[in-house]
């Protein structure tokens, strides 16, 4: 069943004549019969009783009459209900880790002037979430839209997520360490180093940093944790820890030297949202501006 079928046999009901319905319609009179014998056919019934000069509805075509027009108004109210939501004032939220943020925000400040231009209904927010636990349930409840975030394999399972780019993971020691000059370094020169981390234990980072080490038969040699990058630089020009992670994410413009590993070690980046409700059109239009975006490039 088709709605151009419901369309011609509402205006033959409404007009109690095939040619005259065709010439309002602007179709053909065999397209508006063959549409009603289509009907006819799918239903198993008549709808019409057919006399020389004039068609009386029978009982099922009274009943479907009613439900067709009903239908129809549905349908015809469709682009106005469409275009209010469109044109309703909304609000993006999108959340940042807050050892990334420095490195995201100069970006993010840019895509949201271009796309607020393009789209003057929409306003972006920029939010730093917590914890990663805190960023699943500000997804889930609403009050994020997005997150930009590390993504590996087992994270986030119960997300939607789209990969923007992949990153390398590095060494990253003090101007003085006894490694420094090495073009690259293998996990045998630095396993039994003591380890600072500036990641969750629920972060992406932290699985396929520890997975990089079993797979050595190695342990972490975790023995300093952080919430702020700039407490792990310090530590690191003093020479008392390493550091594994993303250089160009959370040490712009510092004094450490991050070395590439011989195993390269590369996680995913990218752009996360809730399963539990359908993003809106707004979203959808601003995941594929990010996904235009050069986020490797530190500037």
């Amino acid at each position: 069943m088709k709605i151009s079928q419901l369309r011609y046999f509402c205006e033959v009901c409404k007009l109690q004549n095939v040619s005259k319905a065709a010439e309002v319609l602007y179709v053909s009179q065999p397209a508006i019969s063959a549409a009603i014998r289509a009907l006819e056919s799918e239903l198993q019934v008549t709808l019409f009783l057919r006399s020389r000069n004039r068609l009386t509805l029978t009982a099922e075509g009274v009943a479907l009459n009613e439900m067709a027009k009903e239908i129809l108004s549905r349908v015809d109210s469709i682009p106005e209900q469409i275009r209010s939501m469109t044109q309703r004032r909304t609000t993006i939220s999108v959340g940042l880790p807050p050892l990334s943020s420095a490195f995201y925000i100069p970006k993010l400040f840019k895509i949201k002037q271009e796309y607020e231009k393009l789209h003057p209904n929409v306003e972006v927010e920029v939010v730093e979430f917590p914890s990663f636990a805190a960023m699943c349930d500000l997804l889930d409840s609403g009050k994020l839209d997005l997150a930009l975030s590390a993504l590996e394999e087992s994270s986030f399972a119960e997300m939607d997520k789209l990969t923007l780019f992949q990153t390398p993971i590095m060494l990253c020691v003090g101007p003085n360490h006894p490694l420094v000059k090495e073009k690259r370094v293998s996990i045998h020169q630095f396993y039994q180093e003591p380890l600072a981390r500036t990641y969750h234990s629920a972060s992406a980072m932290y699985r396929v940093i520890n997975s990089y080490y079993s797979k050595n038969c190695y342990t972490p040699n975790y023995k300093y944790s952080f919430t702020q990058s700039k407490a792990a630089e310090l530590l690191l020009l003093e020479n008392q820890a390493v550091l594994l992670a993303r250089p160009e994410m959370e040490y712009i413009d510092s004094k450490l030297v991050a070395i590439p590993l011989e195993e390269p070690l590369m996680i995913d980046i990218g752009v996360l949202w809730s399963s539990k409700q359908p993003i809106t059109s707004e979203v959808a239009a601003f995941v594929e501006r990010l996904k235009q975006v050069n986020f490797r490039s530190v500037r």
